[in-house]
């Protein structure tokens, strides 16, 4: 591997069936959420056998749930790093500020206590992001946030903010770092694996391809649906649950596919912990 590539860092959102469900307004009344638990049994394996580490996004609230807590402290033993998905994974604009507080704040707090860890990123559930929102997250402490598209604009009083395809400091009183996730335009939708697995392989390799030419870092994102076992059909909401949780897909045929993914980010890129591309873009700057 070429020591000059930029470097690339592996994300997953540990989006489970309850949060899946919720976001589309259906009901989860189920004790047990097995996309989550082989999605991230599945998740491990995988890296494990690829000797890579991965910054894990969670819900506070997933904690309260024995079995996700054991799979949770199962990937901190595993060396992966932990950051926050917010407390309940709702869209944060529009919410009160107390109550973003909460999401934003105590989501950092909880997590890192039962886990015994750093918490340093967040990203905002669907990547719904202001500028209050942001300015929230760094005064909170965090390192970083990965919330951000490139070219995206993000309302900010009478201005707004916009990211870059590098880490940059969008607060210049405050610490924390963008990560921003990869500029996908002109491509209709982002070419991270969820949108590949549906699109296929070639959607992620014209996305890479793109996303090379500006030199940037690489933010490769997963999400849970992208290496779970199918959804039991009796705990499906209809054949729209079955579509956004990936269940007409094997596991096996997934995780196949996320390799080949890291594979091919591999070649371009050095997949590395996003501490370390973060002081690597801290110190370029």
């Amino acid at each position: 591997m070429n020591n000059y590539n930029p470097p690339a860092t592996v994300h997953v959102d540990l989006d489970g069936a309850s949060a899946i469900y919720t976001m589309h307004g259906w009901p989860y009344p189920y004790d047990t959420d097995p996309l989550f638990e082989s999605g991230l049994e599945n998740l491990l394996v995988m890296l494990d056998t690829l000797k890579l580490k991965a910054t894990l996004f969670v819900i506070a609230a997933d904690l309260d749930n024995p079995r996700k807590r054991e799979l949770l402290n199962k990937a901190v033993a595993h060396g992966h790093s932990i950051g926050s998905h917010s407390w309940t994974h709702r869209k944060l604009t529009g919410m009160p500020y107390d109550q973003k507080l909460h999401e934003i704040n105590d989501s950092r707090e909880h997590i890192s206590s039962i886990l015994g860890v750093p918490v340093e990123g967040f990203r905002a559930p669907y990547f719904d992001i202001d500028g209050e929102t942001h300015r929230m997250v760094a005064e909170a402490g965090y390192r970083y946030d990965s919330s951000l598209f490139p070219g995206r604009r993000i309302p900010l009083g009478d201005g707004h903010l916009e990211a870059s395809q590098s880490p940059t400091r969008l607060w210049p009183d405050q610490a924390m770092i963008e990560l921003p996730l990869p500029c996908y335009a002109p491509l209709p939708f982002p070419f991270h694996a969820s949108y590949s697995l549906v699109l296929g392989f070639w959607y992620f390799r014209l996305g890479l391809q793109r996303h090379r030419r500006s030199g940037a870092p690489l933010v490769l994102l997963f999400h849970l649906t992208d290496l779970a076992d199918p959804l039991p059909r009796r705990l499906r909401h209809g054949w729209k649950s079955t579509f956004f949780t990936l269940s007409w897909l094997t596991g096996t045929s997934k995780k196949r596919c996320c390799a080949r993914i890291l594979a091919e980010a591999a070649r371009h890129y050095r997949l590395v912990d996003s501490a370390v591309l973060i002081d690597e873009a801290v110190s370029q700057n």
